[in-house]
């Protein structure tokens, strides 16, 4: 975009979070983890890999969140040096639920994510944006 172009509109990973399409789950234990930037979930990744409603299991949705947070560094370290490409990566959790109802299942299950760096804020502050493949 070049200094003539005037931007009419612009949602914001902040927009999504406010709107309730994205999460930003635990500030503080993302940068507990070392992450300098704002951690986003899409709020389909978010219920896939963050989100913890049963009480059977000794789960907690903090824990599964470092558990995202310390496997998306682990791949970052390893990801291709195109700085701006999202790169995918791998977490085991427990399902949460099974086709939309909840699960009993007790084996960890691999779950395939994403992560891209888009723009936070109208200040252009830039995020991290965890998602699932193939999520815009």
């Amino acid at each position: 975009m070049t200094e003539s172009e005037n931007v009419i509109f612009a949602y914001t990973a902040a927009d999504a979070v406010a709107d309730g399409n994205s999460a930003r789950p635990f500030p503080e234990l993302a940068q507990e983890a070392g992450y300098n930037l704002p951690v986003i979930l899409t709020r389909a990744a978010y219920a896939d890999v963050i989100e913890w409603t049963r009480t059977d299991a000794p789960q907690d949705e903090t824990g599964r969140f470092w558990d995202v947070l310390t496997m998306a560094r682990r791949a970052a370290q390893h990801a291709a040096a195109d700085p701006g490409a999202p790169f995918p990566f791998q977490v085991l959790r427990l399902p949460n639920t099974v086709n939309g109802k909840h699960s009993r299942a007790e084996i960890p299950r691999l779950a395939v994510l994403t992560v891209r760096v888009e723009i936070y804020d109208r200040d252009m502050t830039p995020c991290l944006v965890i998602a699932l493949p193939g999520e815009d």
